[in-house]
């Protein structure tokens, strides 16, 4: 039998050491989901190339708003919608364009932001997997405002993509 003071030291020691333990922890939590998240992008980014180079035909990756639409912005969360552009009138047609990629309904879970390079809205691949032109993605978690590391993914007019880390803010 264990006396209720040898319980109670026990129980305070543990919350002690749970509590100088937790915060390491979560941050290593957090990393390990934004890393992931970062993963799917840069495989979102990659099928979306590969199917504009399969179809012969542009295709986007873009940003999707409340209704499921395309948008065109620069500021994007995990939410995107990718597809080939069959008509090749430059925006997604439920009927006429095939759906290659559509993350709607994440926005409330995520833990990326995305900034496009100031010349884009979108990510277009022509029909031999070329981009339309060069330039980066800042990725960095949107609920820490102050200078911290982000990813910078840099695409080159050919679809070729290195990841950097910098220490910026956010925005």
């Amino acid at each position: 039998g264990r006396s209720m003071l040898e319980m109670m030291t026990v129980v305070a020691l543990m919350a002690t050491i749970s509590g100088f333990a937790l915060p390491p922890i979560q941050g290593f939590v957090n990393q390990v989901k934004l890393r992931g998240e970062r993963m799917a992008l840069l495989q979102d980014i990659r099928m979306v190339r590969y199917a504009a180079i399969e179809s012969r035909r542009p295709a986007y990756l873009c940003a999707v708003d409340t209704n499921g639409d395309c948008v065109r912005t620069q500021h994007w969360s995990s939410v995107c919608l990718g597809f080939v552009d069959l008509n090749i009138n430059g925006r997604f047609d439920r009927d006429d364009d095939r759906l290659v990629i559509n993350h709607a309904g994440l926005a409330e879970t995520s833990r990326v932001a995305v900034y496009m390079h100031a010349r884009w809205q979108d990510i277009k691949f022509d029909g031999r997997g070329v981009l339309r032109r060069s330039g980066h993605l800042r990725i960095c978690n949107p609920t820490i405002h102050e200078q911290r590391p982000m990813k910078l993914i840099r695409m080159n007019t050919y679809g070729r993509l290195a990841v950097e880390t910098q220490v910026l803010a956010c925005e």
